[in-house]
């Protein structure tokens, strides 16, 4: 499987980022759009995209999800969402980004309700992976964030773009000063694959790689991946840079409505055009 950022993909596609409602919103971001409609008109497009493709795969069934569709985790409200749009102003990918607080405990980790994390042996390794790169995010004054939710639209699937949104946790993560991630990546669907190329790597526990595991809530092996935002392979450096140029100038759309308050620099005059729903793929 060849892996490429390059080609002709991005001039018709614009990138959004959602905000979760506590977010101090990094001042490099410019363009914001403070309008709650619209943020939860985009998170519901989000949620809607991830329930029909994850029941239509098998990784939930129908009554995990709401009565209109949508997979409404608990994590959403409280996380980053970075979408690409395509041509018609569709999202045809997203990805979840959780930032936590300094100094988080392992029990506040998502990561820590997985199935791995609940068994006798593994559990105990995983404990001691994470609290490791907790400490390592301690010293060097990086933020703990946990990725999941990356969802890629058919037409999307194989893109360059799919690696571009991928890219594109790396570049947010450098926009907030650095960040020390951990990622719950699918083996069914690649994206441990992908994320391995770019920079991921499995968390380690005492030299030991931590295994892959099979998820019950989703019907699949699962690899526990780790990353740094100053981490990736020299050949998508490139590509990081101008997804961090996207970034600065893409659409910024709070949870909270007096979000305009954290950012001097900001006008609170942006709006986002209504955009249409789509429901066309799914890779975790």
């Amino acid at each position: 499987m060849r892996l490429s950022a390059q080609g002709p993909t991005t001039e018709a596609r614009r990138y959004v980022v959602l905000a979760p409602e506590t977010a101090n919103i990094p001042s490099s971001f410019g363009d914001i759009s403070v309008c709650p409609q619209d943020y939860q008109r985009m998170l519901g497009e989000v949620q809607r995209l991830r329930g029909r493709i994850a029941l239509q795969e098998g990784a939930l069934q129908a009554s995990q999800l709401t009565a209109d569709g949508r997979d409404a985790s608990s994590l959403d409200a409280r996380s980053w969402h970075l979408l690409s749009l395509g041509s018609s102003g569709r999202v045809e990918g997203c990805v979840r980004m959780l930032v936590h607080p300094r100094q988080p405990k392992f029990e506040h980790l998502n990561v820590s309700q997985t199935k791995l994390a609940k068994c006798a042996e593994c559990g105990v390794k995983l404990r001691s992976a994470v609290e490791s790169e907790m400490r390592v995010a301690q010293r060097v004054g990086a933020v703990v964030v946990e990725v999941g939710g990356w969802v890629l639209s058919e037409p999307m699937r194989g893109t360059p773009e799919a690696v571009r949104l991928a890219l594109g946790v790396w570049a947010w993560g450098r926009l907030l000063g650095g960040a020390i991630g951990i990622a719950t990546a699918t083996i069914r669907n690649n994206s441990a694959y992908m994320l391995g190329r770019i920079g991921g790597r499995p968390l380690q526990y005492r030299g030991e790689a931590i295994p892959q595991y099979f998820e019950p809530k989703y019907g699949c092996e699962i690899q526990i991946l780790r990353f740094e935002s100053e981490s990736y392979s020299n050949r998508f450096a490139p590509i990081v840079d101008s997804m961090s140029a996207e970034l600065i100038h893409s659409v910024v759309m709070p949870a909270n409505p007096h979000a305009s308050s954290l950012l001097p620099t900001v006008s609170a005059g942006v709006h986002l055009q209504s955009l249409p729903a789509s429901f066309t793929g799914f890779t975790n």
